[in-house]
């Protein structure tokens, strides 16, 4: 640990671990901190036990940490501070920080302002004549330059106290620097984004299947039961659940708990209540759609189901039925579904599904999407229950070094990806479907990420269409495949229902509604 002052010139400051710092227009104090142990969390930045878990399951380690406590400056029109030898090297309204590195490992940089608000930043090689001075040089095969402009704090409260409902930082008033490193891994088929989002779902997300339990307590069990009641379901009505990207059942529905809901929709289907556990990144819908018959291959007979889900498991139920047979054979190598199980759909409940897709899944806006999302569950008390920190931090170290990102999960959920277009080629029983879709009213610290800040580009892209910060608030009940009259969808319009607290509000009980008609 190191503390240090900054005192508003160019003159670079040097740090253990050959690390060096310039930051010409800041005036206040840092403090440096070396690496820590998994499992520990940090007084000093207030970090939650979710961000050390995020780390822990992204296989990285938190090297380097400096906390600054210094107000930023509005930019000046020259670029350059108030003297030194290193005057031109950087604006008054930014930091290079220079850090070492090693051939086998890669490392990335989380930066967390005053406001909460997060952005990961990648390195550039330092070129021999562009290195900044430093007598504590460790002995590195390369030296990592960031370069990061400063948030000014415009509509933030750098004033409101901690909370420990936040999912990553705890601390509000500070800038935090934090360095994130990981080893090099050999590169599978596909990107190297795919294979390591494919290493942490086997990981973190590895009971894959149909599961059950005698009530719903044991149905959102974090290590569920699998499945094996099928004469029980054989030729009667069960309810599934499907849950969404890089979530599973326990954290997808989790609101549901707080009401008694379940409890009545045990008591409609006379205890046949199953979910369907499934990758969602490393895989795409159409093998989703294989694993659930894969199921029944050992249990011929008819099925049926109405469904209850949430974000892309709503793709996944719509391909149960309607994805053509064809389109799963070329992707799956010719597989087919067993010709002795027949599955029918009813009914389903739509719960902010990308049904028309939604533009942060475009490859192209993976950098953008994953800097959302970190800020979605470091904002929201529920954030993490439904998105995985661990999984943002293993995409945002994959692509340090990645070509064009490949995820199958999330192409699948582009407006303009085959799935999604073979989907909504033809008409469905719509008269069968439900919904609800929110637009998020944004408010508060979230505002600077959302409406100006670190992910603008994503907005533009929503074209200020209504939207719950992560889904299309009308691509949930209408596309060129179906639209949901208004007594089958339920729109949360101005207010503060966002992607993943759906379950948690009170006009959720209109499911119990939509499943009796």
């Amino acid at each position: 640990m190191e503390d240090f002052e900054l005192e508003e010139n160019t003159d670079p400051i040097e740090l253990d671990a050959g690390i060096t710092l310039l930051a010409p227009g800041l005036a206040g104090s840092c403090r440096y901190v070396g690496a820590r142990t998994h499992g520990t969390t940090r007084a000093l930045t207030a970090e939650k036990t979710g961000l050390d878990e995020a780390i822990r399951e992204a296989n990285l380690e938190d090297r380097h940490t400096l906390v600054i406590e210094a107000p930023t400056p509005e930019p000046q029109p020259e670029q350059g501070g108030r003297g030194g030898v290193f005057e031109d090297a950087v604006g008054n309204n930014e930091i290079l920080l220079q850090v070492p590195g090693y051939q086998d490992e890669r490392q990335f940089l989380m930066y967390t302002d005053e406001a909460g608000i997060i952005s990961f930043h990648y390195p550039e090689p330092v070129e021999p004549n562009q290195a900044l001075p430093s007598t504590r040089s460790v002995e590195a095969a390369v030296q990592n330059q960031y370069r990061i402009t400063l948030r000014s704090g415009q509509d933030q409260n750098p004033a409101k106290p901690a909370s420990d409902s936040r999912g990553l930082f705890g601390k509000i008033g500070s800038k935090i620097l934090k360095v994130l490193v990981t080893k090099v891994f050999d590169k599978q088929a596909g990107s190297s984004v795919h294979w390591a989002i494919q290493q942490w779902e086997n990981r973190c997300r590895a009971f894959q299947g149909l599961h059950g339990g005698k009530n719903f307590t044991e149905l959102m069990s974090q290590s569920p039961m699998p499945f094996d009641k099928w004469d029980d379901i054989r030729d009667k009505k069960a309810l599934l659940f499907i849950h969404g990207t890089s979530s599973s059942t326990a954290g997808a529905f989790a609101g549901l708990l707080k009401s008694d809901i379940p409890e009545k929709l045990y008591e409609q289907y006379d205890g046949r209540v199953l979910a369907f556990n499934h990758h969602t990144m490393s895989i795409g819908v159409a093998e989703n759609v294989m694993q659930f018959y894969d199921a029944f291959k050992d249990h011929p007979g008819n099925y049926v189901f109405d469904i209850i889900c949430h974000s892309r498991g709503g793709l996944v139920a719509r391909a149960l039925t309607h994805l053509p047979d064809d389109f799963i054979a070329q992707r799956l190598d010719g597989r087919q579904r067993p010709p002795d199980v027949n599955i029918t759909i009813d009914r389903i409940v739509f719960v902010a599904t990308p049904n028309a897709g939604t533009d942060l899944a475009r490859p192209e806006n993976l950098s953008a999407m994953i800097e959302r999302l970190a800020n979605f569950v470091n904002q929201f008390p529920d954030g993490l229950a439904s998105i995985s920190g661990g999984m943002l931090l293993t995409l945002a170290s994959a692509i340090v070094d990645a070509g064009l990102p490949y995820v199958p999960g999330l192409e699948d959920q582009s407006p303009v990806s085959n799935l999604v277009n073979v989907l909504n080629s033809k008409p469905e029983y719509s008269e069968r479907y439900y919904g609800f879709g929110a637009d998020y009213e944004v408010t508060g610290n979230l505002r600077t990420v959302v409406k100006a800040g670190v992910d603008s580009v994503v907005d533009r892209l929503f074209n200020d269409k209504a939207n719950d910060l992560v889904v299309p608030t009308l691509g949930v009940s209408s596309n060129a495949c179906f639209s949901l009259d208004s007594g089958r969808i339920h729109n949360f319009n101005g207010g503060e229902v966002y992607h993943t607290n759906f379950f948690f509000q009170t006009e959720i009980r209109k499911i119990l509604e939509f499943l009796a008609e």
